[in-house]
């Protein structure tokens, strides 16, 4: 009857309701200050300081559970940092170490980009020199087809000498054609490295070859 009384009063003297019954109205339920630590008690405003009065031992044992669970989680919190700062110092060092290999890498690289270069250099000296060793194959092989023929004409101009000569004298002038024919046989048949120094051979010998049968033709028709 109380409470109807000055829900009354209060309606005929606030003019503004609402917040007066919200925020001032004595008689409006309100929840215990202490409802965030566990106290669900519910009154009427007017009893709010009697409630905390009468209240303390229950209200200070749910600030100590509450204190203890806050505590409780902090402990769990400063693991949590501990476990992820380790976590990080360790993915630290990962990164440090990935790094290094990285830049050993990259060292690798750079040394294979350089070898690789001076192999790229060395393999077109090569051709370059391989393209000399061509040429000078086909100067080669010009000159000792040059000579080939020399040989053939020398051999031709013989024939008809050797007709008149005696046996002994035609199986030494045979003995000899058999010698140009199989040296150039054998001039074909040679690989190009030994091509240089059998041409230097040859040619010597086709001068000693020159003088010998000049030699010979005189004697032969005095």
């Amino acid at each position: 009857m109380k409470d109807l009384f000055v829900r009354f009063f209060c309606v005929f003297l606030c003019f503004q309701v609402e917040v007066h019954v919200r925020d001032e109205c004595p008689a409006t339920k309100v929840q215990c200050e202490y409802k965030n630590l566990g106290c669900e008690a519910v009154f009427p405003r007017s009893d709010a300081k009697s409630h905390s009065q009468t209240q303390i031992e229950s209200h200070l044992n749910l600030a100590l559970r509450g204190l203890e669970a806050t505590q409780h989680q902090f402990r769990e919190l400063v693991t949590v940092v501990k476990d992820q700062s380790q976590q990080i110092e360790r993915q630290s060092q990962q990164i440090e170490r990935q790094s290094q290999q990285i830049e050993r890498q990259s060292g690798q690289i750079e040394r294979l980009i350089s070898k690789d270069k001076e192999q790229s250099r060395q393999t077109e000296r090569q051709s370059q020199q391989i393209e000399r060793l061509i040429s000078k194959d086909k100067d080669q092989s010009q000159q000792i087809g040059a000579l080939s023929e020399n040989i053939e004409r020398l051999i031709s101009k013989d024939k008809k000498p050797s007709e008149k000569m005696e046996p002994p004298q035609r199986e030494q002038r045979g003995l000899i054609n058999q010698i140009f024919l199989t040296l150039r046989t054998g001039i074909l048949s040679l690989d190009r490295e030994a091509l240089w120094c059998l041409f230097v051979c040859l040619s010597l010998f086709v001068y000693f070859v020159f003088f010998a049968g000049f030699i010979y033709i005189q004697v032969t028709h005095f």
